[in-house]
Parts: structure tokens; sequence; C-alpha cells
């Protein structure tokens, strides 16, 4: 089987975002059904300076984004990760993590999300930990997760 050429991009462009918030709403807003509401927010545009936007894309085609969000505490906060239906279960979610984790300002030192509790598992294999209590979030089940940034 053929290996896909995977290339993480931070997004600088109109048409790069645009991509992001495709995927976000086929996986969000269609495949899970958060409301458009709880999907989208005051961070979500290229001139916020807390936040930056990432996508994944696989020989060629957009298949996951993401979003980062600079906290008070120094740390960042991984938001909106979604990969399409179609490319779950190939590695690329851990390949997208990695890269967005390197792409960090050095001060950074940790690194938190919410994940939804089916997702637990696969941010636990990137070393993240479980460090709350369950919570509704848009309907669906998450957890706080944390991982400090190794030197």
């Amino acid at each position: 089987m053929r290996q896909a050429h995977i290339r993480c991009i931070r997004v600088t462009n109109k048409t790069q975002f645009d991509h992001c918030l495709s995927i976000r709403d086929k996986v969000f807003i269609q495949e899970q059904n958060v409301p458009v509401d709880r999907e989208m927010d005051e961070h979500d545009s290229l001139d916020d300076p807390s936040t930056k936007h990432y996508l994944l894309i696989a020989d060629g085609h957009p298949i996951g984004a993401a979003r980062t969000l600079a906290k008070e505490t120094g740390s960042i906060k991984v938001q909106r990760f979604a990969i399409v239906g179609t490319e779950r279960g190939k590695g690329y979610g851990k390949i997208f993590l990695e890269a967005i984790e390197k792409d960090t300002d050095s001060s950074v030192k940790t690194f938190v999300l919410d994940a939804q509790e089916h997702a637990i598992p696969f941010y636990e294999r990137s070393g993240y930990t479980v460090c709350s209590e369950s919570f509704m979030d848009a309907g669906i089940v998450h957890k706080t997760m944390k991982k400090h940034k190794s030197d």
C-alpha cells in the first residue's frame, strides 16, 4: 500500500482557512451535530493574534484542521482538532498533532485540550493525561487533558 504524501501547514491565507472551516463543518457540525454557534467563535479569524490555524494535507487534499489558542498561563490549548472520517485510523492524526506541537514557541511548556471521551486513547498515546472530570460541551462528553512539552 502506497504511503500518502503528508504536509501540515500553518494557515496564512483565506483559501487555506476556508479549507479548515469546511473540514470542521463536516466533522463537528454535520457528523457530530454540534450547533454552528458552538463550533464557530470569536477566535475564528486569521487576524486573531492569540490563535494559529493548521491544515493537514494528504496527496494535495485537505484532510485535517486544528487551531491553537495561546493561554494567559503560557500554555497552548489545542482546539477544533479534526480529521475527515475517511482518513481516520491511518496515523495522520498523530503526525498532525506532533507537527502542531513542534510549531510552538520554545517558551511554551504545556499543551492543554478538551478531548471528546472517545478520543482520549488517541491523545493518551500522544503523551496527554486526563486532568479533569467528565463534562458536557456541545452535547458531547469531554475531559480536559494536559501534556508537558519535551525539551
